[in-house]
């Protein structure tokens, strides 16, 4: 499973769309399939493999050229069902996953998906992922994580049963990742970095600011100055802000450019907003 996720995962992070989506549905079905025969409550297994899952969708909606991609896809797939795969497996399980690598692919990702039509148009699932953005940028743990997962998880990850797994297979090049080879042990590196352009907090906090821009009135008049997301991406707004109603004006006006939008053909169908 973890290697077909690192396929999954290479294939959206380097190859355009257009390469794949022809294939992409029939992944999901699979995915969707593999999370309905999960066992409850969740045994280790199935929460890797949701957490495998949160990752890799917060990376697919990262990478295309619209948010919407990925709610028009699974609804394609199976209707109905982003809303619970973005309350379940996105923020669900993408909060249990503990690398910071992978942990901040799950935070962009939430950030992008909230300015998709089915979560502007639900107060809910953007309360929901503006909560999950907030913890995400105020984890306490974060400087610990990311001395494992600089230092201690390379190595623990790459002794034992990877040496033997990768001498067992062939060809072993199906667990190259970014072709970077690890110069001790000239084997492939098994903790890849899918966005190294987010080296650090303020890196991540500077993009997820940028991607909630168009919802930043809304977002700090609804949440109010104490919320992790506003104290992070607008402090000094924050500061100064005593809360107040929702500001309903530029919610709205977001939701009719998302309306108003021309978006491209993807994975079989136009990409519009869900009122479009």
């Amino acid at each position: 499973t973890t290697v077909a996720f690192y396929l999954l995962n290479a294939m959206v992070r380097y190859l355009p769309p257009e390469y794949y989506e022809q294939y992409y549905p029939s992944c999901l079905n699979a995915i969707l399939e593999k999370l309905d025969h999960l066992k409850r409550p969740a045994a280790v297994e199935s929460s890797e493999f949701e957490k495998e899952v949160a990752v890799h969708l917060s990376l697919f909606v990262y990478m295309q050229p619209h948010p919407q991609v990925l709610p028009t896809v699974l609804n394609a797939v199976r209707p109905g069902s982003f809303s619970t795969i973005l309350e379940r497996t996105m923020v669900g399980s993408g909060s249990k996953v503990l690398l910071l690598q992978r942990r901040k692919v799950c935070l962009v990702g939430v950030a992008r998906l909230m300015t998709c039509q089915e979560v502007c148009n639900s107060p809910e699932a953007l309360r929901l992922c503006a909560d999950f953005v907030g913890s995400m940028l105020t984890w306490r743990n974060a400087g610990l994580l990311s001395w494992l997962s600089a230092v201690v998880m390379p190595h623990v990850l790459g002794n034992g049963g990877q040496q033997a797994e990768m001498s067992e297979y062939e060809p072993a090049f199906v667990r190259l990742h970014q072709c970077e080879v690890d110069s001790s042990t000239k084997r492939p590196h098994r903790g890849w970095d899918m966005l190294p352009e987010l080296k650090d907090k303020a890196c991540g906090v500077a993009v997820v600011r940028e991607l909630l821009s168009p919802l930043q009135g809304h977002l700090q008049s609804g949440l109010g100055p104490n919320h992790p997301l506003s104290r992070e991406l607008w402090p000094s707004d924050a500061s100064s802000n005593n809360g107040g109603s929702p500001n309903s004006d530029s919610l709205r006006d977001f939701r009719d450019s998302l309306l108003n939008d021309s978006f491209p053909v993807l994975f079989g169908s136009p990409v519009r907003g869900s009122g479009g």
